[in-house]
């Protein structure tokens, strides 16, 4: 019977071998995943690293953005502003503008008659002539008066 119990207690020593062994692997196994899993932790670590700095350079970014979108709205705000003067201004010039065309209009057609009336005035050599003539005439008047 020693025999037999001997041989049942080498076999359940077997068995706890293998399940030692069994549980050996199962355990360099967890081993093996979880500094796979680390390796995970640590690059995804980094990657969170880097998309904050990427966020941190976004913000920053988007800031000077609406800065520059303010400094613009600032400049169009003169700008119209300005044109707002420049409209009124060319409102005004095109109202001389209507006011020297109609001052010109009557300047040509007082210019015109002006130049209608020098037209029908005597000229120097008209003016000699009736002289020539009024002297003959009195000459004949004269003549005929004093004979």
């Amino acid at each position: 019977m020693s025999e037999k119990i001997l041989n049942q207690i080498l076999v359940e020593i077997k068995e706890i071998k293998t399940d030692v062994s069994t549980l050996k692997e199962d355990v360099s196994t967890l081993k093996e995943d979880v500094s796979v899993l680390k390796e995970d932790v640590s690059t995804l670590k980094t990657d969170v690293s880097n998309l904050k700095e990427d966020v941190s350079t976004l913000k920053t970014d988007v800031s000077n953005l609406k800065d520059d979108v303010s400094t613009l709205k600032a400049e169009q705000q003169k700008t119209t502003a300005h044109m707002a003067k420049m409209d009124e201004r060319l409102s005004n010039l095109e109202l001389k503008q209507d006011s020297i065309y109609k001052q010109t209009g009557k300047l040509t057609e007082y210019h015109a008659d002006t130049i209608s009336h020098f037209e029908k005035l005597a000229t120097k050599e008209d003016l000699e002539y009736f002289d020539k003539k009024t002297s003959e005439h009195e000459r004949e008047i004269f003549k005929i008066k004093n004979a």
